[in-house]
C-alpha cells in the first residue's frame, strides 16, 4: 500500500471525526442563543 494513499484515507476519517462534532457544537450554540434571546423578548406569563 502506498503511504500517501494511507495518509489520504487517514485524513478523510480524521475529518469526519472533527467536522461532525464541530458542526453539532455550532448548531447547538446557535440554538441556545436563539432560545435565550427569544426567552428574554417573550417572557412567560
Amino acid at each position: 500500500m502506498d503511504p500517501l494513499l494511507a495518509a489520504k484515507i487517514w485524513h478523510a476519517w480524521l475529518a469526519y471525526f472533527l467536522v461532525i462534532p464541530i458542526a453539532l457544537f455550532i448548531l447547538g450554540t446557535a440554538l441556545l442563543y436563539v432560545v435565550r434571546v427569544k426567552a428574554t423578548r417573550y417572557p412567560r406569563r
